[in-house]
Parts: C-alpha cells; structure tokens; sequence
C-alpha cells in the first residue's frame, strides 16, 4: 500500500487521549505522563504516535518491543543511543518506537529541537517495496499525512542522493533551493546521519548512506540553504535510508515531529526529569545498575 492513500487530519492530533503511552513494550509508553509537561503537548504526542502506528500498521508495517533504555554497553554512558539492533535483525517491514538519550547532547541542550530523552519511530523496508518507492513513501508520510509543505523541507546527504533527484522533483522539492550535498568522507567521518549514519564506538556498528529531513521553524519562506550545518530555524525531523543493502527504510523523532506540526515542545529539564525516572524504573525492575549516563544527566542542573 502506497503511504499516501489514507491520511489523518492535523485535528486528529489533539483527540482526547485514551490509554496513555500504551503503544510500546518499555518506558514511557507505559506510564502516565509527568504532570509537569505541558498538557497539550503531551495530548499532542501521544496522538500523534497512536496514530502514525495506526496508519503504519495499516501500510504493512508490523510493531516489534523496543529494547532497553539501559544498554550495559560504555557507548553513550550506557543509555540507548536509537533503534539500532533490534529492527537489523527483523528486516522486512518492522517498527519501532524505541526509547533514547544521549549524552552528547547535553552541551547543546539550549539549540532548538535537542531534547534529552526522546523517541524514535523507525522502520525496515517492506519486500514489496524498492528504495525508489520506500524513498517516495517517506516523503509522503511528511508531506501528505503528515501535511508539512514540501517547501519547508530540506534534504542533507550525500552524492548518493543524485539518484533520487527525479523523484524529489516529482514531490516538489527544489534540488538547488532545498538540498545539500556533504563532502562522503567528512560526512562519514562524522557519522551523524545526515548523509552518512556511523557513530564512532556504537557497539552495533550500524553503517549506511542516509538523508536528513530538515524542517524550516522560522518566521516567513524557508531560505535557500547552500551549506551544513544548518542554522537552528532549520531542525532534524528524521533519516531516510538510501542504502539499497541496508534495512533501513525512515526513522523520525516523534517529538521533533509534534513541534514541526504544533509549535509546541516541552523544556530540557522537563524531558531530563523523566529520562532520569525512566532509567530508575528500569534499573529497579531489571537489577542493571544506574549507568554513568543517568549521573551525567542527573548533574545537568543548569
């Protein structure tokens, strides 16, 4: 089933909320939300999560556990840095919606859009799809369910990109206004995704050409954008994976995406207070001692 053929609309957001956090099998999704968010966030991202699963599962996909927050691993002070592992091991239209923190984001948590404990939806590729429709897919899911303007979006990757150029014209999107194209090798020497996903010690070793999708949260008409970084307006919503031996199909940050649509996204020391509950719980239940990130996290005060 092509993405686009069923949508919901931007009201279907702000539903009244039924059973809270009950999508997935850890974390957050099975607690009641902290008092403390703003309300119509937290409604907000919980209906936005029920219902992309609704839409995905409808498409082909099919929901699998996420894996715990707490790794065991030094990588990443011990916490789950994404999604990589247990979708490489399902690679035939899978998802998840995998609980995350990392610790490399805490001398950029005043930058637009960086949280410290998040959500990632990722999927595997379906059989019955190819890289040309999973790609064409997923920038539908943006901008047709999703109803963001193909004018606000950018694309970050790398010369691998070139083959997709038809297809993002067909979606209208501006190559020379709304794409850049990194340098392979500093992209892969960085290894953050936006072109090349490789993060330097990660125990998975997870490897492959992506690009990232950029959303435009400034005032008036997105800008040209020439070189990378992007400026803050400018914020990560997701990957999409371009590597045609990879399992990868998309992976978006569900928060990211509720302020793309809303405006509305909750405070550093709102997310950092239930990460460090959320690492508890876990180490309580489980017996895994508090990983070096939950201290890291927990002395970040300011």
């Amino acid at each position: 089933m092509n993405l686009s053929r069923r949508q919901f609309t931007v009201s279907a957001l702000f539903l009244p909320v039924g059973s809270l956090f009950g999508l997935s099998a850890t974390g957050s999704e099975k607690r009641a939300p902290n008092a403390s968010i703003d309300a119509e966030f937290t409604q907000a991202f919980t209906n936005l999560q029920q219902q992309l699963i609704s839409f995905l599962e409808a498409a082909g996909y099919q929901q699998i556990p996420a894996q715990s927050l707490i790794t065991g691993h030094a990588f990443n002070g011990g916490l789950r840095y994404d999604d990589s592992g247990v979708l490489a091991k399902m690679p035939n239209g899978e998802m998840v919606v995998q609980d995350c923190a990392r610790v490399e984001d805490i001398p950029n948590k005043n930058r637009r859009g960086v949280l410290p404990f998040f959500h990632i939806l990722a999927c595997t590729r379906r059989a019955d799809s190819d890289q040309d429709k999973t790609f064409s897919e997923t920038i539908n899911l943006v901008t047709k369910t999703l109803e963001l303007p193909s004018q606000r979006l950018a694309l970050v990757s790398i010369a691998a990109l070139a083959d997709f150029r038809d297809l993002l014209t067909e979606q209208d999107i501006d190559w020379e206004r709304q794409v850049v194209i990194r340098d392979t090798e500093e992209a892969k020497a960085t290894g953050n995704g936006s072109g090349y996903f490789n993060p330097a010690g990660h125990p998975e070793q997870p490897e492959f050409i992506t690009a990232g999708l950029y959303i435009w949260t400034g005032e008036g008409q997105a800008p040209a954008i020439k070189t990378y970084p992007l400026s803050e307006q400018w914020v990560e919503i997701g990957e999409v994976g371009l590597d045609k031996t990879a399992t990868l199909a998309f992976g978006f940050g569900l928060e990211r995406l509720v302020y793309a649509k809303t405006g509305l996204l909750p405070s550093w020391q709102e997310q950092r207070q239930q990460l460090l509950e959320t690492v508890k719980a876990e180490s309580a239940k489980t017996g895994a001692p508090l990983p070096e990130g939950y201290t890291l996290f927990k002395d970040d005060m300011a």
